[in-house]
This record gives structure tokens, C-alpha cells and sequence, in this order.
């Protein structure tokens, strides 16, 4: 048993567990007044109290202790200390580690010096370092010590490595030995002298991101990392300052899989996302129809904003941004939508030299119905800046799903189709249409899509087509979170509601037709289609991985 797995369990849960525990080690032990439980010391500091009040409810006398104490206890010659010699217990359970130093004291006793439990021990050469600042902190140091006697149940070679001292190890006790310890057992506890240790603490990241040196390309996003250390799960916090280590060693490398993955920790990504990219020329609405996808007017629709670079956007539970430029890293924090919209601006578009960013990262608290979704928004094609169709060319492999947008005044464009034409070879079970701009055109939705479908080669015949008018969508989306008051969508004449036969616009249009306003935009049709889609594409994609495995 161990704090690491009681710790994943509910409260009640918890309390059942210890409780069954106990009624088990009672039944099944010698009847005696006491009974004691070796327990690790990460489980006795953070759940010692549970088990005593539920000791007492069944009326049960028992005593808490570690295994080291019951170490320290054992009358062995080996454990017998001379003058030049350091004495060490360590101990390792589930996800843990406690280790105490010891001398020679007056009568043969072991006296007791430095203690600490660290939890979430995985890696020897972290536990050594702990460990020899310890030994540091001893009052004769470490300097003045020959030999250092070493009891563990198991091997810590390469962590005992370090010291310079000569080091003898020995076989930790078994039942048969701890038998023999029966009314030899302390009477004062030793819990005084244990001090928990966590290597992954936010202390030791903090300090080691400090080393970096300055002007570092890990350094921005290393610090956001570390704002948000708290969500962090213990994973993570591991290959960070894991990570971080090896950066300070190696200052002038910088390991591409370590930024990839402070990346994925930063923006709180989660495993399972499909790449849904939007592909469509300037100007076309590519960035009004993603905006209602995502619910938030993040992207600007301002046509004389290019988008310059490739935004990969996610669900997260803050509003993040980071900017990938030449193998470096700008990750930001934002507490509201505006400052990271205004920040996402002035550094994507070309007119503010946005041409210098490699791609843009972005992740914000939209519907978990895009849980399992990354939507890609590309340059426009056929700019005034020619490199921008290559951009676009470049991440057409990594997409998932290839959302082509067309304009309703421009189907069947020559340029545009040879584009599609290259997009889709081999993809096509991987591609759709959308005729955006329909609040335009609400009654030519079949003529449209019939003269899409003729424009097409017979290889995409099949390919689903569906008409959205992204502005309806957005505004009724913003409208019904209160970010638009319905007094503006009031005076929009483009804005309306249509209900069967009847319209509603002006001072007619209430709350209330909203929701029939974004059904009737075509864009949660288009959704539960992308959704029904990936959903089959992630269950695809982890039977093949399953498959590979087995």
C-alpha cells in the first residue's frame, strides 16, 4: 500500500480501502495488545491520522512505523558502526523513497542524524544528489568519513556512486529477522528527523530555470510552464526539470523532442486531437467560419490582415499563445480573450512583419465538443505574397481532414480547383466542401451546390458538400454567450432568423431565435459531421495502434 494509490481514490473510497486493511491485518495476525504497521512514511504523514481513527472504530491498538525504523532496530553485527563510518537505511515503495544517516552513538546505539522522504522516485541519479546534499548537511560533513555502510531493499549502485567514501552494501532484513525485533521497538518516534523532499518540486524547477543563460530559447516557455505548475500532473513535472537539467548542462543544444514536449505540457494538450485544417483563398471567410467553430472571435476578419503563418488551435482551460520562430519558443499567459487576440494580431499579420513566425499555437476555454478536434488555419491562397501558397502547401500532408472553403460568387475557380485537385490526390476520403457566405445566398443553396459538384473530377464526386454562413453562426454564438448584446445583431441588417416561411431581423429578432439563427447558418450540421468524422478516424487510429502493439 502506498500514498501514491490511496491518493487516486475517492475520499469514501480511501476510508474502505484502509478500513478492509485493517479488519484484514487483525484477523490474521497473533492476538497481542499492539498491533504494528510498517508503513512508508510518505503513507504515514499523509493519511497516519485516517488509519488511526479507523483503528479506533473497531477498536484496534496499533502503532505506526517505518521500515527504517525496524532497520535501525535489528541486533546484527553488520549494522555496528566504528569511528570513520556512516551508517545509511534507505528505503523504496511504490512511487517513493526515505532514506536516514546514522552514527555511532554511546553503548553500540545508532544515533540518529538526517532523515527525508521523497515520493515519485524514478531516476537514481536525482535520489543521489538529494542524498549528498544531506550527507553535506551532517555535522562532520562527508569529508571525514572512510566507509559508509548501506542497508535498502534494493540497489542503489549508481546512486552511491557519488560519494567518495568506500561503500558497503547490505541485504535489507527479511520477515524471518524483523521477527526477531518483537518488543525491541522504539518507543520514541522517529518522524521528528523525516523532512519530505520532492524532486519535482516547483522549487527545484525554479531554481534550475535560473541557470539558464540568457536569451535562452527554452527560456519564455519554460517559465509559463512553471506559472502553471500546480495543474501540472506529476509527469510532467518530471520531464521538465529532467528536461531543464540537461538543458543547463548542454546550454548550446537544444533537444527538439524536450521543446516539443514543453509545448504539448504548455498548451495542456491532450492525446487523441485530429488535425481539421480550413484551406480557401484570400479572403474567402476562412477566418469568420473558424471563429464560429471555436465560438470566440479570435481570429481577425479584417481583410487587410493576412494571416501569415500556420495557427494550430486547441481546447485548454486558459487562454496560452505560443510563437514558434527559427527553433525558439514565445509561449504568453492572457487572462482575457482581447490581449491575446490583440497579441496574436500584431505579431501573425503580414502588415506587422508576422512573416517572421513559423506557426502560432493557441489554446483557449472552448466547448469540450472540440475536446478531440485542433483546427488548423492556413494562409490565404493567392495573396499578394506568393511564399504563402507554399506555407499552405507544407502543412497539407499533416491534416486529418481538409475543410476546402468556397465562395459562393467563385465556384468553380480555375486557380482554386487546380489547388483542390493537388490537395486531394490520395486524400480524398479525407476532404469536404463548404459553400461559405450563405446568409447571402439563402435560396441558392441547391443550385450552388449542384454547380460545385459539376466543377468537380469524378474522383471527388463522393466528397460531402454542405452550405454554412459562418457570420450567422459566429454572431449567434457570441450573442448567446452575452459577448454581443442583441441590440447589435438588432441593427445588423445582414443578421436575421428564418423559421419555415417566417423571417425575424430588427426589433423582432429576440434571444429566443437564436438558436433556430445557428441552425439555420448550416454550421451544426457541418459540426456533427467533423465530429462524427474524427470520432471514427481517432477509433481507426487506435485499432491500428493496438494492432501494431500486439
Amino acid at each position: 500500500m502506498d500514498s501514491v494509490l490511496l491518493a487516486g481514490l475517492s475520499g469514501r473510497l480511501r476510508r474502505r480501502v484502509i478500513s478492509e486493511f485493517l479488519v484484514w491485518a487483525a484477523a490474521n495476525t497473533a492476538n497481542s495488545e499492539v498491533r504494528f504497521f510498517v508503513l512508508p512514511m510518505t503513507l504515514i504523514r499523509e493519511y497516519g491520522v485516517l488509519f488511526k481513527e479507523l483503528a479506533q472504530e473497531i477498536e484496534l491498538n496499533i502503532r505506526l512505523i517505518t521500515y527504517l525504523e525496524l532497520l535501525m532496530q535489528a541486533n546484527d553485527e553488520h549494522i555496528a558502526l566504528g569511528d570513520g563510518e556512516l551508517g545509511l537505511f534507505i528505503y523504496e515503495s511504490y512511487e517513493s523513497a526515505e532514506a536516514i544517516f546514522v552514527s555511532h552513538g554511546e553503548e553500540g546505539r545508532l544515533t540518529p542524524m538526517k532523515a527525508l522522504f521523497s515520493p515519485y522516485v524514478k531516476h537514481s541519479g536525482l535520489f543521489a544528489r538529494i542524498l549528498e546534499m544531506l550527507a553535506e548537511r551532517l555535522p562532520q560533513g562527508t569529508s571525514s568519513v572512510k566507509l559508509l555502510k548501506v542497508w535498502s531493499n534494493r540497489s542503489w549502485d549508481e546512486a552511491l556512486s557519488r560519494f567518495k567514501a568506500e561503500v558497503t552494501s547490505f541485504k535489507a532484513l527479511t520477515a524471518e529477522r524483523l521477527n526477531r525485533l518483537k518488543g525491541k521497538l522504539p518507543e520514541e518516534r522517529l518522524d521528528t528527523l523525516f523532512r519530505r523532499h520532492d524532486l519535482f518540486a516547483q522549487e527545484s524547477a525554479e531554481r534550475l530555470s535560473a541557470r539558464l543563460p540568457e536569451g535562452h530559447p527554452l527560456a519564455s516557455l519554460v517559465y509559463e510552464t512553471i506559472r502553471a505548475y500546480d495543474t501540472l500532473s506529476f509527469e510532467q513535472r518530471e520531464f521538465l526539470i529532467i528536461g531543464l537539467q540537461q538543458a543547463v548542462a548542454n546550454a548550446a543544444e537544444i533537444d527538439e523532442s524536450y521543446r516539443q514536449g514543453l509545448m504539448k505540457i504548455f498548451l495542456q494538450k491532450k492525446g487523441g486531437k485530429l488535425k481539421v485544417g480550413v484551406v480557401s483563398p484570400f479572403s474567402y471567410g476562412k477566418s469568420t467560419l473558424l471563429n464560429a467553430f471555436l465560438g470566440f472571435s479570435l481570429l481577425k476578419d479584417d481583410i487587410r490582415a493576412e494571416t501569415a503563418n500556420i495557427t494550430h488551435i486547441t481546447r485548454g482551460h486558459r487562454y496560452t499563445l505560443m510563437l514558434e520562430q527559427n527553433q525558439s519558443s514565445v509561449a504568453r499567459v492572457f487572462d482575457s480573450l482581447e490581449p491575446m487576440r490583440q497579441f496574436l494580431h500584431e505579431h501573425t499579420s503580414v502588415r506587422e512583419h508576422g512573416d517572421g513566425i513559423d506557426r502560432v499555437h493557441a489554446a483557449l476555454p472552448m466547448s469540450e465538443l472540440n475536446e478531440h478536434i485542433e483546427w488548423v488555419d492556413t494562409p490565404g491562397l493567392f495573396g499578394r505574397h506568393a511564399h504563402h501558397d507554399k506555407i499552405t502547401d507544407q502543412v497539407i500532408p499533416e491534416l486529418d481532414l481538409i475543410l476546402f472553403l468556397i465562395d459562393p460568387k467563385k465556384v468553380g475557380h480555375s486557380h482554386y480547383g487546380e489547388k483542390i485537385y493537388k490537395y486531394s490526390q490520395g486524400r480524398e476520403s479525407r476532404c469536404l466542401f463548404v459553400i461559405g457566405k450563405m446568409d447571402l445566398y439563402p435560396d441558392d443553396a441547391e443550385k450552388l451546390t449542384e454547380d460545385l459538384r459539376a466543377s468537380l473530377p469524378d474522383r471527388l464526386q463522393s466528397v460531402p458538400i454542405f452550405t454554412v454562413s459562418g457570420y450567422l453562426a459566429l454572431m449567434a454564438r457570441l450573442a448567446q454567450k452575452g459577448v454581443v448584446p442583441l441590440e447589435q445583431l438588432q441593427k445588423d441588417q445582414y443578421i436575421y432568423a428564418q423559421i419555415g416561411e417566417q423571417i425575424y431581423s430588427g426589433r423582432t429578432l429576440t434571444k429566443e431565435h437564436l438558436p433556430a439563427m445557428l441552425d439555420f447558418s448550416g454550421l451544426t450540421r457541418l459540426e456533427r459531421y467533423i465530429r462524427s468524422k474524427t470520432k471514427h478516424m481517432l477509433e481507426r487510429r487506435r485499432q491500428d495502434e493496438l494492432n501494431h502493439i500486439l
